[in-house]
């Protein structure tokens, strides 16, 4: 454990206060809550107003899309992010701000776990500050803008970490249950959790204490547990052919090992890039590190038993990533190093070399405040740039798309819209925006141009398609579907995104209305 710092400055300027008062609390419970109550309120805000009027990701709206049929597997992903999804949508209004506050709260709350590890590390300003310093990284707000399956791991890894490391120095029974539970919810928000898993267990094989552990009840309790809670996801697995994993394969493999080897490399620069602001940032207070060489002399100085795990976890688990990927030939995005980044960080800060003082420790805190400023302040005009953007236009056409097919559908029936279909990103949109919130149906396929006929059972309900003008297969879709549909109405409009001042480049969209049976003109 790291000494306390005292004060250094026995009369502090004004505007150092609050913050000498926030940090002579450190160890009580208000700070914390502090913390991340302004956290949750702040990058709520910079959220909302950054991404106003652009709609939302294609991701989130897919994950709510999924979460109106609940069950124990999905094409793509398992399915922990759509029953967090169809919960939170339970008590919100289907505006843009919910699914914002629900991605800021995950990323909260993936601190607050953070924090329940440190304090096995870290006391008084050390520990205020490590949360501090992970602010910098683009993980816990702008990149958690997008509440997905990568971004759910923001708290399953430190909760699972958390429970791992306890049960490994307890070796109790309530640890052992508590991380094969947990460890098994990381793995049903995302199977790339596995890479945790191997580094949970590969640190139990190789750390000194390693055989007090494995002689315990404690490793084959979590791996019972586990099995437990993830039996009916696998029985769904084995039912539905593992179409997730084929999903991966399709998505991820490439075609060839220097491919591989380039996307590692990717991975380990995007993994350090993440890390490297806070890091320096931690340099830079303690001004302790003359040098590169003193730096790490410092950082691996005190190598006490508990901070080896955090130094194994670390390397496990954003090296594993890079090395896996080369074996079997696939890409893995930077952006899967997020739930990681924080281990590295614990340590580099759990170092008892490095001395902080609390003037420093305040000028961090003051930064962090500027920088959570600076961020309201660009937000809209983060907005502006995003609507200028010429590669996701699906995402800010969905939301007015959308509000127009159900004023055509209106026009034609009162009854309400049960199932939507086109391409995925504007239908699984208009699934979410629609008042009716319709089942989305994956009937037009992009990938393969062309489109499957709508199930048997929908037709006599109604039913509507939407796709954008210059997708060429689905304006052949629709048009075959109008064509064989009596009662189907095909019509055509223009959408114009608009924001904060700003306007967007028109967009022409097709859509397909088949009002229910007897409903139409």
């Amino acid at each position: 454990m790291v000494p306390l710092p005292n004060r250094t400055d026995p009369a502090p300027a004004r505007w150092r206060r609050p913050f000498e008062l926030w940090f002579d609390a450190a160890d009580r419970g208000w700070p914390l809550a502090v913390f991340l109550g302004l956290f949750l309120v702040v990058w709520s805000l910079v959220l909302i107003v950054a991404y106003h009027g652009l709609g939302l990701n294609p991701d989130v709206v897919e994950i709510y899309a999924l979460s109106k049929d609940l069950a124990w597997g999905y094409a793509k992903h398992p399915p922990l992010p759509s029953w967090i999804m169809a919960a939170w949508m339970a008590v919100f209004p289907f505006a843009d701000w919910p699914p914002y506050l629900l991605a800021i709260l995950n990323a909260a709350l993936g601190l607050y776990f953070v924090d329940r590890i440190a304090r096995r590390y870290l006391r008084g300003d050390r520990r205020l500050l490590l949360l501090l310093l992970l602010v910098f990284v683009p993980g816990y707000h702008f990149l958690a803008a997008v509440f997905n399956h990568n971004i759910v791991l923001l708290w399953l890894w430190p909760l699972a970490t958390w429970c791992f490391l306890r049960s490994f120095e307890t070796r109790r029974a309530s640890w052992a249950v508590a991380a094969g539970a947990t460890a098994a919810l990381a793995l049903l928000g995302k199977y790339y959790s596995a890479i945790l898993l191997v580094s949970f267990a590969i640190t139990a094989l190789v750390h000194r204490d390693r055989r007090a552990y494995l002689r315990s009840p404690a490793p084959w309790v979590s791996a019972i547990v586990g099995a437990v809670v993830l039996m009916p996801n696998i029985v769904w697995l084995l039912k539905a052919g593992a179409i997730p994993l084929n999903y991966a394969i399709e998505a991820h493999v490439v075609p060839s090992r220097w491919t591989s080897l380039r996307f590692a490399g990717e991975f380990v620069a995007g993994a350090l890039g993440y890390a490297v602001l806070p890091v320096a940032i931690w340099l830079a207070a303690t001004a302790t590190a003359t040098s590169p060489r003193r730096a790490l002399a410092l950082i691996f100085s005190g190598m006490s038993a508990e901070r080896q795990l955090l130094l194994i976890l670390g390397i496990m688990t954003l090296s594993l990533p890079p090395i896996v990927a080369v074996l079997i030939g696939t890409n893995m995005p930077p952006l899967w190093a997020l739930p990681g980044v924080f281990l590295p960080v614990l340590f580099i800060v759990s170092a008892p070399g490095f001395t902080l003082t609390r003037a420093r420790a305040v000028n961090v805190a003051a930064l962090t405040v500027v920088f959570a400023l600076v961020a309201i302040l660009g937000s809209p005009f983060h907005a502006w740039l995003e609507s200028q953007r010429r590669d996701d236009r699906h995402r800010i056409y969905a939301r007015p798309a959308a509000g127009e097919l159900e004023r055509l559908w209106r026009k034609v029936t009162d009854r309400p819209m049960l199932t939507v279909t086109g391409e995925y990103e504007l239908a699984w949109a208009a699934s979410y925006y629609v008042t009716w919130h319709p089942d989305f149906v994956a009937s037009y396929d992009a990938r393969r141009g062309g489109g499957n006929p709508i199930p048997a059972t929908i037709p006599s309900a109604g039913w509507a398609g939407l796709c954008a003008a210059e997708s060429l297969g689905c304006i052949a879709w629709t048009t075959q579907l109008a064509a064989t549909v009596p009662r189907a109405r095909r019509e055509e409009f223009t959408v114009t995104p608009a924001g904060w001042g700003w306007t967007a480049t028109p967009g022409r969209m097709i859509a397909v209305i088949v009002p229910p049976s007897g409903a139409a003109d």
